[in-house]
């Protein structure tokens, strides 16, 4: 039961972790904060307020399968969802990166149907790449009408776009690992402008969610 709340808490617990350093230009900028939550919102209104779909492989045949795994497992039978038997001849869930089971949004499925769960986690993904690219920008000591038009350039370009409409090929296990690229590039830069050791943490925090998602977009 313990492992089962750990796997509850942490997600979260490190997001704020990450977000904390920022919590300046996060309260300075909460208008576009926000103008970039309801770009992601107008973008999949169809899928959070309609009930369709998406047509990504991935992400109907493998993602989702995971999520319900994972939903069963710790809702149901009150343990860790280390493994999937019903994709192939069962797999290993908690450590594949199409469950990303470490991810903040993943925690979503315990509180609402999987398919619910899946596009408003989707809507997290591209809310968190936005508030990500964002606090970059920020960081680098550009204003905040430039760090919008850079985050909604990032969120919005053809690699995310191709990862979620794309019907076949690579899936949005990729955004996973892409919306944390650019907070961890900001807090590797605030650790070593300001130099304080403080930042190792966030850092390496952010460095857990890049790689709980789909790493090997780097290469």
């Amino acid at each position: 039961m313990f492992q089962v709340l750990l796997l509850f808490l942490f997600p979260p617990a490190a997001l704020i972790g990450c977000l904390a350093p920022f919590r300046k230009e996060i309260a300075e900028s909460w208008r576009e904060l926000l103008l970039l939550a309801s770009f992601s919102f107008v973008f999949l209104a169809g899928l959070l307020l309609n009930g369709e779909v998406i047509v990504q492989k991935d992400a109907n045949l493998l993602q989702i399968p995971f999520l319900q795994n994972y939903q069963f497992c710790l809702l149901n039978l009150h343990q860790l969802p280390l493994w999937n038997p019903s994709l192939w001849l069962g797999t290993p869930s908690l450590a594949h990166p199409l469950l990303s089971a470490f991810y903040p949004t993943a925690v979503l499925a315990l509180a609402l149907p999987v398919h619910t769960a899946f596009a408003w986690g989707l809507f997290g993904v591209l809310f968190l790449s936005s508030v990500s690219m964002f606090l970059l920008v920020r960081t680098m000591a550009y204003g905040p009408g430039a760090a919008l038009v850079a985050a909604a350039t990032y969120s919005f370009g053809e690699f995310a776009l191709n990862r979620m409409g794309a019907p076949t090929g690579p899936g949005i296990e990729y955004l996973h690992s892409f919306a944390f690229v650019p907070l961890a590039v900001a807090l590797a830069l605030r650790a070593v402008n300001e130099r304080r050791l403080f930042h190792a943490a966030p850092f390496g925090l952010s460095l857990v969610f890049v790689m709980n998602g789909n790493p090997n977009l780097f290469y």
